[in-house]
């Protein structure tokens, strides 16, 4: 009950966003990012389902988190343009009894997120319980290069706390081939916490990062851009008597991002939007994977608010429980296969201004229905194929949305 309570706690004070920031501790300014400012019109009624869908749960990435060298990957359809991309890898190698290489790849790509980073970080033990950390990610174009430090102390066999600085662009100002700049020669820098607690039975990661206010000139477009953000996050996992799990994640962001004329410029129209999201899942799991039967049901709010420089708001809410059936199939020499089926409900409700507002923003009960199967391969890798139904088109049957596919590995 202890256990259960400490993670409550955690889960209320970090309140958060499906898709959940892959290595929050490595994300920050992108220039691709900017490039969109994140207005509303892209976040329509079943945006949050799909990526809700897409999203690996906790019991996938407590896979993930059990080993030291992963890849997993989820692509899945958002509409006929655009496709929701979750992709990491992570190696490491100890280079002697004081020193390791370690090598972390993500790419998440959806509406609200584009970060694609490639970090090469060298680890120093420098105490029994302390180590340091140099980071960084070298680009073609030298304008985006990063680096990064990094101290992390284990107080127990079991917790650990990092603490991280990461520069962002730190050579735009003098290397770049677009000429532009940072206003003040003040680069982004991100400085962030994030504590682990990993014991027989619980799972435990918190976090915080806040990303400075970074102001971006584009003489050429004769714009110039700001851009800040903050993070607060908190995953947890325990395992219960009687094959049953609890798990439950949270994230919440405040991101600003505005673009106005320059002084001498006057071409383009003023933008400025402050979004904050809000998501908190919690699921609930009876079965072990090597048992005939799982069941899977869970709840999801998710909200977003956005405001611009007119004080005009557009708020959006989502209540989605779900419920998945898990079903393995007869053995092989090396596993099982698993048929999955899995229903989730969407309550969607929109507040504010009409004129954000458009039709497929409205009010609206959602409904989708994913069949899937569950390839097992070597070791402990695995393929989900999946197939995506739409049951609220007026029609006797489902309509078929598109399809989505998950892989893990480990190596």
């Amino acid at each position: 009950m202890c256990k259960l309570s400490l993670i409550l706690f955690c889960l209320l004070l970090s309140s958060g966003a499906r898709a959940y920031d892959i290595y929050p501790e490595y994300q920050g300014f992108s220039e691709a990012e900017m490039e969109y400012l994140g207005s509303p019109g892209a976040v329509d009624s079943e945006y949050q389902s799909l990526v809700s869908t897409y999203s690996p749960d906790l019991l996938w990435e407590r896979q993930w988190a059990g080993h030291a060298r992963a890849y997993d990957l989820s692509v899945g359809s958002l509409s006929n343009k655009h496709f929701f991309l979750y992709s990491r890898l992570k190696t490491e190698m100890p280079l002697t009894q004081s020193w390791r290489l370690n090598f972390i790849y993500f790419s998440q790509r959806d509406r609200e997120t584009d970060q694609v980073r490639h970090i090469l970080e060298l680890t120093k033990k420098i105490a029994p319980t302390v180590d340091l950390h140099f980071y960084g990610e070298p680009s073609l174009f030298k304008r985006e290069t990063d680096l990064g430090m990094a101290l992390t102390w284990r107080a127990t066999h079991a917790l650990s706390t990092r603490l991280y600085v990461t520069s962002h662009d730190i050579t735009r100002n003098d290397h770049t081939d677009r000429q532009d700049s940072f206003k003040a020669r003040r680069n982004p820098h991100s400085i962030g916490l994030s504590s682990q607690w990993k014991s027989a039975d619980l799972s435990l990661s918190t976090g915080v990062r806040y990303d400075t206010p970074t102001d971006w000139i584009q003489p050429l477009d004769e714009v110039s851009k700001r851009y800040q953000k903050q993070v607060l996050f908190a995953n947890a996992l325990l395992d219960l008597p009687n094959k049953q799990s609890f798990s439950g994640r949270v994230q919440w962001d405040v991101t600003t991002k505005s673009q106005e004329s320059l002084p001498d410029g006057g071409k383009t129209a003023e933008q400025s939007w402050y979004a904050r999201r809000l998501q908190s899942e919690l699921q609930w799991t009876h079965g072990l994977e090597s048992d005939q039967w799982r069941f899977v049901s869970g709840f999801t709010h998710a909200s977003r608010e956005w405001r611009n420089a007119k004080g005009q708001q557009l708020s959006h809410f989502n209540e989605m429980p779900s419920a998945t059936i898990r079903r393995r199939g007869p053995r092989r020499s090396d596993g099982f296969d698993t048929l999955q089926l899995e229903y989730e409900l969407t309550v969607f409700r929109a507040f504010g201004d009409a004129e954000l507002m458009p039709i497929q923003n409205r009010d609206r009960l959602e409904s989708r229905l994913q069949t899937a199967y569950e390839f097992k391969l070597r070791g402990s890798s695995r393929l989900l194929l999946a197939l995506n139904f739409d049951l609220d088109e007026a029609s006797p049957v489902p309509t078929f949305e598109g399809g989505h596919a998950m892989f893990r590995a480990d190596f």
